[in-house]
């Protein structure tokens, strides 16, 4: 059995903003992890059959992936929002990637984006 890692993830993600974006031409948030027994694993949520907002959806996340890296369910989860970022007084469309660790590590990243016609540039 293939154990993934960190890039795997990243390029799970990458692959999934994409697929928002292009084939669903908007964005909602969304999570990712690596599970216990090494596996890639995209995370959504809906409730009683309706999607929920997007701030409720990252709270539900955010609780979801802090307990079950705790109890070593996930290794490494992280959940994805589409932000704009501000460099020099520019907006740059990017996304926003919240890794959660063992030991109650979090890290956040952002990776700035181009939209084409029919794929996604990270920059």
């Amino acid at each position: 059995m293939r154990k993934y890692s960190i890039e795997d993830l990243i390029y799970l993600i990458k692959e999934q903003v994409q697929t928002f974006l292009l084939d669903g031409g908007e964005f909602y948030p969304f999570g990712a992890c690596i599970d216990k027994n090494d596996q890639l694993v995209p995370v959504s949520a809906y409730l009683d059959g309706e999607f929920p907002s997007s701030l409720e959806l990252i709270s539900m996340l955010e609780k979801s992936f802090r307990e079950k890296v705790g109890k070593g369910e996930y290794k490494v989860a992280a959940i994805i929002i589409d932000v704009t970022v501000k460099e020099d007084g520019i907006g740059y469309d990017a996304i926003e990637i919240r890794f959660f660790e063992p030991n109650n590590q979090e890290d956040t990243e952002y990776m700035k984006y181009n939209k084409h016609s029919n794929y996604i540039e990270f920059i």
